[in-house]
């Protein structure tokens, strides 16, 4: 059996995609591929690797059996197709891992004990990207929903200046299976063609698409009023009463306008932009499958050869002057 495998990651419409996979499950099993509802297997797969991974290498090979025992179980109902998706976006690491300011370095560990563990099966491995400016706000308001926060621009500032980006991501991925066994795309390929995903991931089954029913099938982010009411908060609510609020306010309808956080200073947008377009260009060097959007020059900036158009943001909340990352 071949086993397409998506490890991640975090605010790239991953659960969305996994509702639309649910909710096709019959018509894919229809059409020779299988799909594990990320639930049990996060329950009865990702929890065990990740209580392992953090264990001592010499101590964990009876371990080891267990799990290749456990992904067995995991695929078992779909022995006689020939595709089965298995999708856990914490198999990247836990988004909590980025508060220790570096981009998901947990991501090969988990990935060498899935390989392993999937060694009776063919493997492809599947991992989708975002630009970092909507990415690490959008995981900074997930984190604060749960977690006493450092400064928006404090979190930022860390990630950009740790020096790992997508690309050395990528590479991890590369080195463990090799980049014949690696698939990529980018969240904004996925939102200008929303079948992409499911496309490579069931190796072309039709896939109807559905919209989420409920607010944990899409995942929302908070919007500036949101975000400004957890703010006021901290300090008087209890971490489960901040959670709590936090999930409310996600689909509370406030009056418009409604603004997204999104970053202002322009030279952090720029830097940010800049690194995205290099760590795209070394993915796509290291010579896995890669599928990004078309895009046009930025008539904006100085030229600069064939880069891709940069984004425009619009101004929603004055914080991210790149001289206060600190």
């Amino acid at each position: 059996m071949k086993l397409n495998i998506h490890m991640g990651v975090h605010k790239t419409g991953t659960s969305a995609m996994q509702h639309v996979l649910l909710r096709n499950r019959k018509a894919l099993e229809d059409q020779g591929v299988g799909y594990s509802a990320v639930g049990i297997f996060r329950t009865n797969y990702y929890h065990p690797l990740a209580r392992m991974a953090g264990k001592p290498k010499l101590i964990d090979a009876l371990q080891r059996n267990q799990l290749q025992g456990l992904l067995e179980a995991q695929v078992a109902p779909f022995a006689d197709l020939p595709l089965a998706i298995l999708s856990e976006e914490n198999l990247a690491s836990p988004l909590p891992q980025l508060l220790t300011g570096r981009l998901y370095t947990q991501l090969g560990r988990n990935m060498r004990l899935v390989h392993e563990s999937a060694k009776a099966h063919d493997r492809h491995y599947f991992l989708c990207i975002r630009a970092y400016d909507e990415f690490f706000v959008s995981a900074y308001l997930q984190l604060l929903r749960k977690f006493d926060m450092p400064s928006i621009p404090a979190f930022v500032g860390k990630l950009q200046d740790s020096g790992r980006g997508w690309a050395d991501v990528v590479a991890d991925m590369v080195a463990i299976a090799g980049a014949e066994n690696v698939t990529v795309w980018t969240y904004e390929a996925f939102k200008a063609d929303p079948h992409l995903p499911y496309s490579l991931l069931s190796g072309g089954a039709r896939v109807e698409l559905v919209e989420p029913r409920l607010a944990r099938d899409a995942n929302p982010s908070l919007s500036v009023k949101g975000l400004k009411i957890i703010e006021a908060s901290q300090g008087f609510l209890s971490r489960e009463e901040r959670i709590r609020l936090g999930h409310a306010l996600r689909t509370f309808q406030f009056d418009e306008p409604v603004a997204k956080v999104q970053i202002e200073d322009k030279a952090t947008v720029e830097a940010l932009s800049a690194s995205y377009r290099a760590d795209k260009a070394r993915i796509a060097a290291l010579g896995c499958a890669f599928h990004d959007v078309e895009q046009q020059p930025d008539r904006s900036m100085p030229p600069q050869g064939c880069e891709p158009r940069k984004r425009v943001f619009s101004v929603a909340w004055p914080f991210l002057t790149r001289r206060g990352l600190s």
